[in-house]
């Protein structure tokens, strides 16, 4: 697949030249395209229309000076997506991964390597094959227009992410969107990091206990050391406390959303078992009914046949009876 976008105009027409896509061939048609080996040709009164096809499913129209980025998608988590047949997932114009049918092995889109993770065996069912990528299956998209992947990173913002050179680029449930920011849009911290903070309180008021517990046994100066245990106001203004609640809050929130997303996969593949139960049953019945069918004409074959039998038994005695007849005259 090529992975350039690229518009030429030449005189009353204008070359498209774009990697394949499943909607293409339709929106194409409808512009007044002409498909010509790897590239469409249009009409120039048709610019307008051909550069905002090429921005709506490549997310460019090669005008942004060829910038590439790698593009980084959680596939356990994205799916197969609403583009391309059963069993396809695309994003960003390109094809990330599919699998021909449900017993066969996924196969990579070009430029598309896989990070960690994986697919099954097999995935969905006869005519209705599915990805099926294990948990925490990661891919890398290399090749990618930036402003196609900036969109895609916008649409989705949990499940994609573009690579950055010299640093961890994490997608998923640990993606960014998935970390706590501040009340001022300030800098984002990791829930598990955030959490550090709300220790500090904790030993702060068991120093005053302790300091309570010893000021019991000095009973003759009781006024003297009960002024250390006034000192123990610092200990109530556990604001850290209350940004770590927030904190843990906002990541509940974040993980009710992803799991919700890897839920919404369960009836896409419920519908696909309940039409296959539908189709078997119905195959099955169609069978019943054709060997009854044939068993019918068998019985009917057998009973004619019969009668034509016992019709030709029953005629040969009165033949012989009539010869014996005439040999006696």
């Amino acid at each position: 697949m090529a992975s350039r976008i690229l518009l030429e105009k030449h005189g009353n027409s204008l070359t498209l030249h774009a990697p394949d896509h499943p909607t293409l061939d339709a929106q194409a048609a409808g512009l007044s395209g002409k498909r010509k080996g790897g590239s469409w040709t249009f009409p120039a009164s048709q610019e307008n229309g051909v550069r905002k096809l090429a921005r709506d499913l490549f997310g460019t129209n090669g005008d942004d000076g060829g910038a590439k980025v790698t593009l980084r998608v959680d596939l356990s988590l994205f799916g197969e997506g609403s583009v391309g047949q059963e069993g396809e997932a695309w994003l960003a114009g390109r094809l990330l991964a599919r699998r021909p049918t449900h017993n066969a092995r996924v196969q990579l889109g070009e430029g598309v390597k896989l990070v960690r993770g994986g697919f099954g065996v097999w995935g969905g069912a006869r005519n209705h094959p599915a990805l099926d990528a294990r948990y925490g299956t990661v891919v890398d998209v290399e090749g990618v227009p930036r402003t196609a992947a900036e969109l895609a990173t916008e649409k989705y913002p949990i499940t994609t992410a573009i690579v950055t050179p010299k640093v961890d680029t994490v997608v998923g449930a640990w993606s960014k969107t998935v970390i706590t920011r501040d009340a001022t849009g300030g800098g984002a911290q990791p829930a598990a990091k955030a959490s550090k903070p709300a220790k500090a309180p904790a030993k702060a008021k068991a120093k005053p206990a302790k300091a309570t517990a010893k000021a019991k046994p000095a009973k003759k100066a009781k006024a003297v050391k009960a002024k250390p245990a006034m000192k123990a106001k610092p200990a109530k203004k556990a604001k850290p406390a209350k940004k770590a609640k927030a904190v843990k809050a906002k990541a509940s929130a974040a993980a009710k959303t992803v799991r919700k997303a890897v839920k919404a996969k369960a009836p896409k593949a419920r519908a696909a078992a309940k039409s296959m139960k539908s189709k078997a049953r119905s195959a099955a019945k169609s069978v019943a009914k054709a060997a009854k069918k044939v068993v019918a004409k068998a019985k009917g074959a057998a009973k004619k046949a019969s009668k034509k039998m016992r019709k030709a038994v029953a005629a040969k005695p009165a033949r012989s009876t009539k010869k014996k007849a005439t040999k006696k005259k």
